[in-house]
């Protein structure tokens, strides 16, 4: 009875890192025209008190847009189909753990962000949607980083679910592909 059991548990933590893989896989739309995935990227407007984040996520998006290469980025918003823009609505830095003296020793940033989507030319509104993100770090116990190294991971994270709203969006709204024959 512990094999059957020992082999459930090996079959099911198989199952879910598979079924989390699968999850993560992106969208290709190479398959739509090119004037179709034209998108401008506006810089993004910061609603909290936290300096400089908004540029960060921008030029974070920026990098995860031309990483994935699914969208074509244009230097002016006229000749692009879509335009990107969005402000970031929370920026929040909390104490998780504290010493003896109730200074954190491990601290959660949590930013939100809403991110839009507009047809060019008419300005439609395709999508106004809201992404979150949260890490925790400290500089004072265990793996040590800065709220800087903190913020840029988390950014990250931010970009690249940023980036999967607009395929998926882009998905949904797109025409449909015709097979080739």
């Amino acid at each position: 009875m512990p094999a059957r059991r020992a082999v459930f548990a090996l079959l099911t933590i198989v199952m879910s890192s598979l079924a989390s893989c699968a999850a993560f896989r992106g969208v290709d739309l190479s398959g739509y025209p090119d004037e179709q995935r034209t998108l401008f990227l506006h810089n993004f407007t910061n609603d909290s008190f936290q300096a400089d984040v908004n540029v960060e996520l921008t030029e974070s998006l920026r990098r995860e847009i031309a990483r994935r290469e699914n969208f074509r980025l244009m230097p002016d918003r006229e000749g692009a189909r879509l335009w990107v823009y969005g402000e970031i609505t929370m920026y929040r830095r909390a104490g998780r753990m504290f010493d003896n003296l109730r200074t954190p020793t491990r601290l959660e940033l949590l930013v939100a962000v809403r991110i839009k989507v507009r047809e060019n030319p008419g300005e439609n509104l395709w999508v106004s949607r809201e992404v979150s993100a949260r890490t925790e770090f400290s500089n004072r116990e265990g793996f040590l980083e800065t709220e800087f190294e903190a913020r840029q991971r988390l950014l990250f994270t931010l970009a690249r679910r940023a980036n999967a709203v607009l395929e998926s969006e882009f998905v949904n709204r797109a025409p449909v592909i015709a097979d080739a024959p």
